[in-house]
C-alpha cells in the first residue's frame, strides 16, 4: 500500500511540473504572438500569420483557464486583422468564422470579461458584410446580444466593456 502511495506522490509531483513548465511555454508563446502583432502590416500579412500560428499551438500547452483565454482572445483579434486584410469574400468568410469560434470558445473559459463576446460579435458582423447584408440579417439578434455582454462586463484589465477598442 505504502508503494503506490509513494508511486501517487511521485506521479502527482512531476505532473504538476510538467504542467507548470507547460503554462510557461504558453506564456513564452503569448509574448511572442503579442509581438509579432504589434508588427502586422495591411499589406504583408507574415506577422499576423505566424502570431495565429504560434498562438494556435500554445492552446494546447496550458489548461489555466485565464491564460488559455488570453491566448484564444489574441489569436481572434489577429483573424480579424487578417480578415479585414484579406481578398475575397469566401476568403473574408472563413477567417471571420474561425475568429467568432476562437471567440466563442474563449467566452466558454469565462464569461466574465468582455473581450470574448465583443470579438465573437465583430467577426460575425464582418462575416455577414461578407456572405451578404441581407442574406446575414437573421443573425442581427444574435450579434445585439454579444454586444450587449460586451458592454455589460469588465475587460480583462478592468476597464469598462465599451472602451475596448
Amino acid at each position: 500500500m505504502s508503494k503506490f502511495l509513494l508511486l501517487g506522490l511521485l506521479f502527482s509531483v512531476g505532473f504538476s511540473s510538467v504542467a507548470k513548465a507547460d503554462d510557461s511555454s504558453a506564456k513564452a508563446a503569448l509574448e511572442k504572438a503579442k509581438s509579432l502583432f504589434a508588427q502586422r502590416s495591411s499589406t504583408l500579412l507574415t506577422s499576423i500569420d505566424e502570431a495565429i500560428s504560434v498562438l494556435n499551438a500554445a492552446e494546447g500547452q496550458t489548461e489555466n483557464k485565464l491564460l488559455k483565454y488570453d491566448i484564444l482572445i489574441l489569436e481572434s483579434r489577429a483573424l480579424y486583422f487578417k480578415g479585414a486584410h484579406t481578398a475575397g469574400e469566401a476568403a473574408k468568410k472563413d477567417i471571420h468564422s474561425q475568429g467568432q469560434a476562437k471567440a466563442d470558445a474563449a467566452e466558454g473559459l469565462s464569461a466574465d470579461y468582455s473581450e470574448a463576446p465583443y470579438f465573437a460579435g465583430i467577426h460575425m458582423a464582418r462575416w455577414g458584410e461578407a456572405n451578404g447584408i441581407i442574406a446575414s440579417l437573421k443573425g442581427v439578434p444574435t450579434l445585439k446580444k454579444y454586444m450587449s455582454k460586451a458592454m455589460d462586463r469588465y475587460t480583462r484589465n478592468d476597464s469598462e466593456g465599451e472602451s475596448i477598442d
